[in-house]
């Protein structure tokens, strides 16, 4: 504009003519399309005032282009789509004949949204890609947000969460930094809702929140109606997820709320579509809150209002989203025939848009229907069809955490499936459908843990680019600082407050970080999805003729046992998991408390034995001396090796399973064929390395119950509960006893002050064959990349003391075992199908073969006795199990015989590969 004056003033037409040109291109980029419409008219009065032919022709096909811009928002928002495409394309022929790529590159992205409503995806994500190149061409920031957007939107459209995550993560720091509040909440809101969708419930609604304040700011009731009908659809699941009615109540009021504002919103014409299909959403939604909630003929009468709406205006995916709780409703209602019709209507409407989520969830309804009207083969080929699209989804999700919470809500498909062909197989014993069931279990579990496990094993950080690098080293480092930072005492309460909120954004930015280096890593990006291994497999390269594999399926209705030895294969019907958990809480807790007195879970461990050995003692001969458990659910809490054996007869006394076994546990047996397969590629140069009595800087001894400032930090930070840091001298004399069985130059042993976390990160661990931890542990169970190993802590530290998972993960080692001798290892998230998310994973990732950890809160002076056991049996070239075994033998005949004191060791990986001692 001050160019414009300027030349007003010296009367320069042609140099005013020239100013209103290019203010029409600012105010196109800006977005104010009326303002751009009206200097280009102004400026072509004045070319054709004063014969300037070629600012005149510029002048024309910009307003052309204006023109055939606006009518192609009109035809779309009509629905008339083919009207729609031919506008847009024209304007970006003459946007091409003007030589302004500003023009193009906005018509290109109106283009896609156009094709994105008529279903066609793959020109929808073609054109972005164009759009996104022109952008980045001219630094057109805004447009090229907004392109990343929509390219968000394919990938989480097509279930590539990851990917979606990621072009959402780069469009929500453009908007950031370009101040665009409408796009940021634009970002926070499709954030949310890919949170949603891995299971993240509580990061989830923290983006959804963010990106509703920010709304309510801008007063854009549209949007706000769309928060509020995601912040709905959360509710809903932790109400699925928890079993809590109020959590599906609070989700009620929110989808009410939606829909309340939708309906009393005035908007633009061009966002009465968006208006109409979120009531479409919101009427749908109720329903399937109401559906939850029992209360069929309500859940009906929204959703049939929902389905006439959607078939107004010819949304397909909202259509064939409501037409599948419409099948839901009409099963439950024994409704047979309507429920069909319409789960197949879902299916085509879902095939022809290519939406995997809706696909999955109309094949698993369609299955309960046969199943319903006793169409057994129909029903297992549509819970066939379910678990292939969600295996097809789960492949493409690159995060253990995030590719586990995806599954969470999806077992009860694989769930459903296997209860079927079980009772199919009780109806007509078949050899081969007892061969499927059990591959279908492993198909079920700890997928994440395998795939990334295979992963895990391509060097990531050699083929990292340089951005990538220099982003994990900028994170770590404002980790560092912020920690750092947070242990000055002098803070005030509402600065700390305001740290910790800064240090879990990092630490949110590190989680999404390692997402990014494994879509950029090709071999990572186009690994093909790890097939489970097939019962044969387990049978012919796993077991011997002394080995026996117990594997447990826990269901909402049967629970399902398998017992496989070299040339037996058995399946067992057990409880329901409701069950089950309620037969062994009562006795997990006897057997985690410290003891005062006898052992008074005799009994229990009698009746457990019972429920879940003995349907299978028959089928286990004398040979056997070695039991693999593969657990699930609650099962991961339980040592098989407390369990008692019931002797009937007079001659025999009852006798502790570990008694009679070696005893070892996997999460999957397709994990341990796995491990059992992945050899050392060099001799371990050392033996041992060891960690013991890390030094606690308490002020005097009589003190040691008062949490000290690191605590009080990381108590908030990780885990917000009453965990005390004290010391434990019997860990360093641990650490003596078990280094004696290793020659000088063959240990290297860190205690007191010397227990530091830069060790960890400094020396090459790759060298060592046993790798061994005697500390604290910290476990956060919502956000397991937080959890961490406790090492010393000073005053003058390059580290914090806190390894934490997240650090954990860049460590690479080479170890037949690792040894995590501090209290609850074996503890983490317990997520349905792949088991507990905690540091045995974690350590399985960065190389170990097998780990040795804890069930419960241990005592640090029978702790030194038992590792002194069991190192000694190591050393005298006992495997690992039988080692461990013998070690727990001794301490029955010991003053520590109470099970608290040695059940808690489990091993876990590889268990038949003795470690020689040189």
């Amino acid at each position: 504009m001050h160019a414009f004056e300027l030349a007003q003033k010296i009367k320069n037409v042609e140099g005013q003519a020239l100013c209103l040109e290019n203010l029409g291109i600012l105010y196109w980029n800006i977005g104010r399309l009326e303002d751009s419409l009206g200097s280009y008219q102004k400026a072509l009065f004045i070319a054709e005032s004063h014969n300037l032919n070629e600012l005149k022709k510029r002048c024309q096909n910009a307003i052309e282009i204006y023109k055939l811009y606006r009518e192609g928002k009109d035809f779309r928002a009509s629905n008339e789509y083919s009207k729609s495409i031919e506008s847009f394309k024209k304007a970006i022929f003459v946007s091409r004949q003007l030589g302004c790529q500003e023009h193009e590159l906005k018509c290109l992205r109106q283009l896609s949204l156009s094709y994105e409503d008529s279903n066609n995806l793959k020109e929808f994500f073609y054109l972005n890609e164009i759009a996104l190149k022109i952008a980045g061409n001219i630094n057109h920031k805004r447009e090229e947000g907004r392109c990343l957007i929509n390219i968000g939107n394919f990938f989480r459209r097509v279930a590539n969460y990851s990917q979606a995550l990621n072009y959402y993560d780069q469009a929500l720091n453009i908007s950031k930094n370009t101040k665009d509040k409408k796009d940021e909440s634009i970002c926070l809101n499709n954030i949310g809702i890919i949170y949603q969708g891995l299971g993240d419930y509580e990061r989830a609604l923290e983006y959804l929140k963010n990106a509703l304040i920010i709304d309510q700011y801008l007063k854009d009731d549209i949007n706000i109606s769309m928060d509020l009908n995601n912040i709905g659809a959360i509710f809903r699941a932790k109400g699925i997820n928890s079993g809590h009615q109020d959590e599906l109540c609070r989700s009620l009021y929110y989808f009410n709320k939606c829909l309340q504002y939708t309906r009393n919103s005035i908007c633009m014409k061009d966002k009465i579509k968006i208006k109409k299909k979120t009531e479409v959403q919101a009427l749908n939604n109720i329903g399937t809150v109401l559906i939850d909630l029992k209360n069929m003929n309500k859940a009906k009468e929204y959703l049939l209002l929902g389905h006439r709406k959607a078939v107004e205006i010819k949304d397909l995916e909202i259509r064939s989203m409501v037409l599948v709780n419409l099948g839901i409703v009409y099963l439950n209602q024994n409704n047979y025939k309507e429920s069909k019709e319409s789960l197949q209507n879902a299916i085509k409407l879902a095939n022809e848009i290519d939406n995997k989520q809706i696909l999955w969830e109309a094949h698993f309804g369609l299955g309960q229907c046969y199943e319903k009207t006793h169409k057994y083969f129909q029903s297992v080929e549509c819970y066939k069809n379910a678990v292939d699209v969600i295996d097809m989804i789960r492949s493409k999700i690159v995060l253990d955490s995030y590719n586990a919470g995806f599954a969470r809500d999806k077992i009860k498909v694989y769930e459903s499936l296997i209860s079927l062909l079980y009772r199919m197989s009780m109806r007509n014993p078949s050899v081969e459908i007892s061969r499927e069931i059990f591959n279908i279990t492993e198909k079920a579990k700890a997928r994440a843990f395998l795939e990334n496990l295979v992963l895990s094993k391509v060097d990531i950080n050699s083929r990292l680019s340089p951005k990538l690098r220099k982003s994990e080293n900028e994170i770590s480092n404002r980790i560092f600082f912020l920690k750092q930072q947070l242990f000055d005492s002098d803070l005030s309460e509402k600065r700390r407050k305001e740290l910790i909120i800064e240090l879990h954004r990092e630490e949110d930015k590190y989680v999404s970080l390692i997402s990014k280096v494994k879509l950029e890593v090709p071999k990572l990006r186009n690994l093909i999805s790890l097939e489970p291994c097939r019962l044969e497999q387990i049978q012919q390269n796993l077991l011997n003729k002394n080995t026996a594999l117990i594997e447990y399926f826990l269901g909402e209705n049967q629970s399902i046992m398998f017992l496989i030895t070299k040339n037996e294969f058995c399946v067992f019907s057990l409880p329901s998991r409701i069950k089950i958990e309620n037969s062994i809480r009562a006795f997990l807790k006897v057997l985690s408390n410290y003891p005062h007195g006898k052992f008074k879970g005799i009994l229990a461990a009698k009746r457990i034995y019972n429920e879940l050995i003995f349907p299978a003692e028959k089928k286990i001969s004398a040979f056997i001396n070695n039991l693999i458990i593969i657990p699930d659910g609650i099962l991961y809490y339980l040592p098989f090796e407390a369990l008692i054996k019931n002797m009937k007869d007079q001659i025999h006394v009852d006798r502790y399973l570990i008694e009679d076994y070696r005893i070892s546990y996997s999460p999957s047996s397709s994990i341990l064929l796995f491990l059992s397969r992945n050899h050392h590629k060099q001799d371990s140069i050392k033996g041992l390395l060891a960690f013991g009595n890390p030094f606690y800087p308490f002020k005097t001894p009589a003190r040691r119950n008062e949490k000290i400032i690191y605590a009080e930090v990381f108590e908030e930070l990780l885990l917000n509960t009453g965990f005390i840091i004290y010391p434990l001298p019997y860990s360093g004399r641990e650490v003596l006893k078990i280094s004696k069985y290793f020659g000088h130059e063959k240990r290297d042993i860190f205690l007191k002050k010397n227990a530091k976390e830069e060790i960890i990160k400094e020396i090459s661990l790759i060298n060592y064959k046993i790798i061994h931890f005697a500390c604290h542990a910290l476990l956060d169970e919502e956000f397991p990349f937080r959890s961490a190993l406790i090492l010393a802590i000073d005053d003058d530290m390059k580290e914090d003391g806190f390894l934490q998972v997240r650090e954990i993960y860049n460590l690479k080692l080479d170890a037949d075992l690792v040894v995590l001798s501090a209290c609850q290892t074996g503890r983490g998230k317990l997520e349905k199908g792949e088991g507990i998310l905690g540091f045995p994973r974690i350590f399985f990732y960065v190389g170990a073969k097998s780990v040795v950890l804890s069930l419960w809160k241990i005592n640090d002076k029978s702790t030194s006795v038992f590792m002194d056991y069991f190192y000694y049996y190591l050393s005298q070239g006992n495997e690992k199990t039988q080692a461990l075994r013998k070690a727990k033998l001794k301490m029955l005949e010991s003053k520590f015989n109470h099970p608290f004191y040695w059940a808690a060791y489990i091993l876990n990986g590889d268990f038949d590969s003795p470690i020689i001692f040189k």
